[in-house]
């Protein structure tokens, strides 16, 4: 079996991404495994402590997991439509660094990830987050535009 690892943020970059895994499939002749991951960033962990309000914590978290499973639904209907087997997770982090641990835990094969998605800055530093991601790659990376 194949696995791909799909970084999506729900950008259009990012679905292009997860077309681009799913033709992947067609050229393959071992079965294709899809490994979707929305990486969401960190509470303001200063900015809850300073309010006063640490309990804000956690709606915090609970917001990030609902706008990320939203995301991940999204990406899973294209997948899935077309027939590989596709899993999905939202994670809390750093996001070239939980992807890069994902590719280890979870023996990847490749990284196919849109080259501009709508990182922390809305896209004002493009593919800053693409970079990082293969500077920490222990396989080969698909850029997507």
């Amino acid at each position: 079996m194949v696995r791909v690892l799909v970084p999506i943020d729900g950008s259009g970059a990012a679905t292009c991404a997860v077309r681009e895994a799913v033709a992947l499939g067609n050229q393959l002749t071992q079965p294709l495994e899809i490994l979707l991951l929305n990486v969401r960033p960190h509470a303001p962990w200063a900015d809850l402590m300073l309010s006063g309000k640490p309990s804000e914590l956690e709606t915090f978290a609970q917001q990030q997991r609902a706008a990320g499973e939203k995301i991940l639904q999204e990406a899973q209907a294209i997948a899935q439509s077309a027939g590989p087997a596709c899993r999905g997770f939202v994670e809390m982090g750093d996001a070239p660094y939980v992807n890069n641990d994902y590719v280890s835990q979870y023996h990847c094969d490749q990284i196919v990830m849109g080259g501009r998605g709508l990182g922390r800055f809305g896209g004002l530093l493009p593919g800053s987050v693409a970079t990082k991601v293969l500077h920490l790659a222990q396989v080969p990376v698909m850029l997507v535009k």
